[in-house]
């Protein structure tokens, strides 16, 4: 749980879609983007976010898109019902990679 209350003094990357061009991956202010989820292994959605860029290009094509948000925003996302995914998976793909839940999140926000 320590690995999960570290993160709500950070900034978590994100993928998302949009519809609208980007300049060199960078999003203007006003985009209206979608967060993207992948499943699991188990099929269900889940939300994955990044630590570092390196982290992320290491798992994403380069040059898509991402939003740094505070981790806390995320948190807040993971435990509202208007979120089809109940879990961020940290750092996928590497050594370090865990899962955050949406009971772990609502435990830290609500403590």
């Amino acid at each position: 749980m320590d690995r999960v209350r570290d993160l709500l003094a950070r900034e978590l990357l994100v993928l998302v879609r949009s519809t609208e061009e980007t300049e060199g991956g960078v999003l203007a202010q006003d985009t209206d983007v979608e967060l993207h989820t992948v499943t699991d292994d188990e099929g269900r959605p889940v939300l994955p976010a990044f630590t570092t860029k390196e982290a992320l290009n290491q798992w994403a094509r380069s040059g898509a898109p991402f939003l740094g948000l505070p981790a806390r925003v995320v948190f807040d996302l993971l435990v509202s019902d208007a979120t089809p995914w109940d879990r961020i998976v940290v750092d996928t793909n590497s050594s370090g990679s865990f899962v955050v839940t949406a009971a772990e999140a609502r435990a830290l926000l609500n403590p």
